[in-house]
Order: C-alpha cells, then structure tokens, then sequence
C-alpha cells in the first residue's frame, strides 16, 4: 500500500506541474486541474508519511490522522472535480446554442 500511495502521490504531482506549465502559458482553464491535483498529491504525500510512521515506533496516531485528512483532501477534490465538469459541460452548452 506505501508503494502504491507513493506512485501514486508522484503521478498527481507531474499532473499538478503540467497543469501549471499549461496555465502558466495562458491556458486558464488548467489552474482549477492544478489546485485539485497539488491536493491530491498533498494528501497522498500525507498519507505516505503516515505509512512511514508505523514501522518507525508511531503509535498510529499520524497514520490516523493522515487517513482523516486525506479524506478531507479527497471530499475538497472530488468537489472540485464535479464544479469543473459541470461548468466545462455548462460552457460547451452554451456554445452549441
């Protein structure tokens, strides 16, 4: 599971710089894809660190607390993701008319 987490947090990050090199060249449409992958990536980075505590004498309390949080992250992002999606179908309705 830590290697999965860990893979997983480095995909999200190359989708959060990309994103950002798109934004950054006028594309504005990327920064909400930035924001919602650079959550991602942080809350997997969490849990990943939260994974790393147990074997080292944690007492489980950050591999708790990284699970909460990363809930958290993921109910923000899924949120996100949905406004996007119902605004770039929204947009590309309004288009078509």
């Amino acid at each position: 599971m830590l290697l999965v987490a860990a893979i997983a947090a480095v995909l999200f990050l190359h989708q959060a710089i990309f994103s950002f090199l798109l934004w950054r060249r006028g594309e504005k449409k990327y920064l909400l894809r930035f924001i919602i992958y650079s959550i991602a990536a942080g809350g997997l980075v969490i849990l990943t660190l939260g994974f790393l505590s147990i074997p080292f004498g944690g007492s489980g309390r950050l591999y708790f607390g990284s699970m909460y949080l990363l809930g958290i992250l993921g109910a923000v992002a899924t949120g996100l993701t949905i406004y996007l999606f119902i605004r770039e179908l929204w947009l590309s309705k309004e288009e078509t008319t």
